[in-house]
């Protein structure tokens, strides 16, 4: 099986017929609650959605969320800035 690039798998996903979108939301929501809970060498929480509202984020290094603006993790890690200030 080849690998799909993001843009070649948002391709596909806006090429389903309406009909499949059903299926395809399902697939998606049975694989992303597979994804592991914790970090398998630190024990930390891997985070997929945001704890307060359930919004997914867009970002491994988000620290609130965008859509409710929840905090998902303190700004830094090891003493630095996780994101810029902009």
């Amino acid at each position: 099986m080849q690998v799909m690039s993001i843009e070649d798998l948002e391709k596909a996903v806006v090429g389903l017929p309406p009909d499949q979108y059903a299926q395809f939301r399902a697939w998606f929501e049975e694989f992303e609650a597979k994804l592991p809970g914790e970090c398998p060498t630190c024990g930390g929480a891997m985070l997929h959605r945001c704890p307060a509202c359930a919004a997914p984020f867009s970002s491994t290094f988000a620290v609130e969320c965008e859509e409710c603006g929840a905090k998902l993790r303190e700004p830094e890690l090891f003493g630095v800035p996780i994101r810029k200030n902009a």
